[in-house]
């Protein structure tokens, strides 16, 4: 399911400008949560908010895996 409905690419890259992507977690409910936080701090619009080096993901990812396991 794409994140963004829109009648047209401009009208698309608007949306994926300035609006926020939809909560994972609205769509995959059995989600964990932290799961769907990392996945919003990578879709930030921000490019301070988004993890500045991949060892910051992994470290999370890795977070979720051994809480989940």
């Amino acid at each position: 399911q794409p994140p963004f409905d829109a009648p047209d690419a401009d009208a698309l890259l608007k949306r994926l400008e300035s609006e926020p992507a939809p909560h994972l977690a609205d769509i995959v409910h059995d989600l964990p949560v932290q799961a769907g936080q990392i996945m919003e701090r990578c879709l930030d619009k921000q490019s301070g908010a988004r993890y500045q080096h991949p060892r910051e993901l992994l470290g999370d990812l890795e977070s979720v895996l051994h809480a989940h396991s």
